[in-house]
This record gives C-alpha cells, sequence and structure tokens, in this order.
C-alpha cells in the first residue's frame, strides 16, 4: 500500500466523487472529527474504560455521514448516552481539574467536542445533514464533562 500519494500536494483532496480545497469546510469538520478521535483513544489509554471505544466507533460514523457514505445517524446512541450521563453521580458545579493529569487530558478532550459541535453546525447550515450528529457531539461533551 502507498502511504504518499502526492495528490494532496497542491491543495486538493478527494472526498467521496469530488475533488476538493483542502480550505473546505467540510475538511474542517473532518479534521476536527479525527482530532477528537485520536483525543478520545487517548481518554480511554489513560481510564482504561472501553466505552470510549463505542464512542470512536460512532464519531467514525459521524465522518462517514459527512463525507456522503451514511445518510442518518442511530438516535439510541443518542439515548445511550443520555442514560450513561443520568447514571453518574456527579456535581453540576464546573471545576477545573488541577492537580489531575487524567482528568485533565479528558478536559482538553471536551473542549475539542465543543469545537467540533461549532463547526459541525457551521456545515449543518449549508449541507442537509441528520440533526442526531449535532445532538450526539453535545451530549458527548455532556458526557466528557461527567468525568472531570
Amino acid at each position: 500500500m502507498v502511504i504518499t500519494t502526492k495528490k494532496g500536494d497542491l491543495g486538493l483532496s478527494d472526498i467521496k466523487d469530488n475533488r476538493l480545497s483542502k480550505d473546505e469546510l467540510v475538511f474542517e469538520v473532518l479534521g476536527t472529527i479525527d482530532e477528537t478521535i485520536a483525543h478520545i483513544v487517548l481518554c480511554q489509554s489513560i481510564t482504561k474504560n472501553d466505552e470510549f471505544k463505542q464512542i470512536v466507533d460512532d464519531l467514525s460514523t459521524i465522518a462517514a455521514i459527512i463525507s456522503g457514505y451514511k445518510n442518518l445517524f442511530e438516535h439510541e446512541r443518542i439515548q445511550k448516552l443520555d442514560h450513561k450521563i443520568v447514571t453518574f453521580h456527579h456535581i453540576n458545579i464546573f471545576s477545573y481539574p488541577y492537580n489531575d493529569y487524567n482528568k485533565s487530558i479528558i478536559n482538553v478532550t471536551r473542549t475539542i467536542v465543543r469545537r467540533l459541535e461549532r463547526v459541525y453546525w457551521q456545515y449543518h447550515k449549508i449541507n442537509n445533514i441528520d440533526d442526531n450528529v449535532g445532538i450526539y457531539l453535545n451530549r458527548l461533551s455532556d458526557y466528557l464533562f461527567t468525568f472531570i
């Protein structure tokens, strides 16, 4: 398998059946999904919580939707996050996780999910994407908040 295709050297990239400039909003959304996945994997590695693996699968599905390969995001995924959020016995006061490396990593991840949510809604205004994606991203940041 060839890793370097050199097809992107001039600032263009392929998405489904299109060749687009790398500064298109779709690539900002996809890049932020990629960054989020990398941080979710980091969260899993420090917490050993295998629930994060499902979140990576969910984000991969969202990337497929953004890329035009899938159309719908299952509402059930939102319901599962909702259920997990309410099972946490957590104070509803935000506090910064000083002196706690693991919680600090999760907090950074939460802020990246918030950025992903913002760029997703920008993209959503232009494209007809399933609203469940935005709802899921909002819940995901809430879910991460419960770990802090």
